[in-house]
């Protein structure tokens, strides 16, 4: 199974609960070489019922760091990217301002 997103973080292996996840052990490849981990998500509950042996999934891992990955991506992730869009384009938009502005006093 090859992971089709990526992540970035580091691994918690900290918590180990009956019939929760951490006990999810799985293998997926990059490049060619294959990797095995039990990194099932940083900050969710996973129910081992959702990952039946045998079953294919999707494997979130770091590309700076490709030993470093989980099944489950937190939502955390997905904000920061909308926060920092949402700042870049709010730069943008007043450099742009500014520019016109100064262009017009000085015409």
């Amino acid at each position: 199974m090859d992971p089709k997103l990526v992540l970035e973080g580091k691994k918690n292996a900290a918590r180990v609960h009956e019939r929760l996840e951490q006990a999810i052990n799985y293998e997926y490849t990059v490049d060619g070489k294959a990797y095995r981990s039990n990194a099932v998500s940083r900050d969710q509950i996973v129910f081992l019922t959702d990952y039946p042996e045998g079953k294919a999934v999707d494997v979130y891992y770091n590309p700076l760091d490709v030993t470093d990955s989980v099944l489950v991506r937190s939502p955390l992730q997905h904000s920061y990217l909308y926060i920092a869009i949402f700042l870049f384009t709010v730069i943008i938009i007043a450099t742009l301002y500014w520019t016109v502005k100064n262009w017009r006093e000085g015409v």
